[in-house]
């Protein structure tokens, strides 16, 4: 496959590839990425910083896969090695499998069929096999299962940030949060709850001298964050990403634990050695 099977118009099928093909569908996830950042950056006026940094996050596990499906001329073993790079690449969370199955759409490229059923973003594990923490959505659940194991009354903020996505508003909001579970002196690095928010309608941040308590509100109508006395954040939507290197002692991780698969269990990477000259 040579490289005249990249970056073909909207809809175009890689030559001598099957339209509903597990290589047609990775092929037009490249494609579109292309398309994604070119359209993000074309004018000055709605420049889409978070889309281009999405978009290329995409590739970066990925490309190599890509590479390794496409430069066989096997059909069948293409056809293989592309369905085991998409199934490792929708396995990120439900958020790329969401944008995997849109974007393909839009290439005229029917994906859903190819990848194993949608499953719920839930806890992993990370190379000491601790458990850590999944993207959350905001939603009234997600937030009470903070309280038990950070004081959100007496969390700080540490880095707010409002910016312009296309036509709309994005905010991410990173706040330092006390524990109230014991860690070892080793495990004393600060607890960081890390929210995005999508579709921000009110950003009032005027007292920089008032950044302590933060209270997150979820409602049938978007999301409400105060900070201090006087902060306030109003969003359509949100999520939140715990950054707490000794979550798996906390009270949800340590019943995370007791029914999250080791390490071992977890989907790999394709393997994608003996990628030859053609790659």
């Amino acid at each position: 496959m040579t490289d005249q099977h990249f970056l073909l118009p909207p809809g175009t099928p890689p030559a001598g590839v099957n339209r509903g093909s597990a290589m047609a569908a990775l092929a037009a996830l490249l494609d579109r990425s292309v398309d994604q950042i070119a359209g993000a950056a074309a004018d000055v006026r709605y420049y889409d910083r978070e889309a281009i940094r999405a978009a290329s996050d995409v590739w970066d596990n990925n490309l190599l896969p890509l590479f390794w499906a496409a430069s066989t001329a096997n059909a069948g073993k293409r056809e293989r090695r592309a369905l085991a790079a998409l199934e490792w690449m929708a396995a990120l969370g439900e958020r790329r499998r969401r944008w995997m199955i849109e974007q393909a759409a839009i290439a005229g490229v029917g994906l859903e069929p190819l990848l194993p059923p949608a499953r719920p973003d839930a806890p992993g594990r990370g190379y000491r096999g601790y458990v850590m923490t999944p993207v959350c959505r905001l939603t009234r659940q997600t937030v009470d299962d903070l309280v038990p194991d950070y004081d959100l009354a007496t969390a700080s903020v540490r880095c707010l940030r409002v910016e312009r996505a296309g036509t709309r508003l994005t905010a991410f909001l990173q706040l330092v949060a006390p524990r109230t579970y014991a860690v070892g002196q080793s495990d004393a690095q600060p607890a960081l709850l890390n929210v995005m928010l999508e579709g921000v309608t009110d950003a009032v941040f005027d007292d920089l001298s008032d950044v302590r308590g933060a209270n997150l509100d979820p409602r049938v109508d978007g999301i409400a964050i105060s900070v201090g006395t006087g902060s306030r954040l109003r969003a359509a939507s949100g999520e939140y990403r715990l950054d707490d290197h000794s979550w798996h002692l906390s009270t949800a991780g340590r019943r995370a634990h007791a029914v999250t698969p080791r390490a071992s269990d977890r989907m790999r990477p394709p393997t994608t050695r003996g990628l030859g000259a053609d790659a």
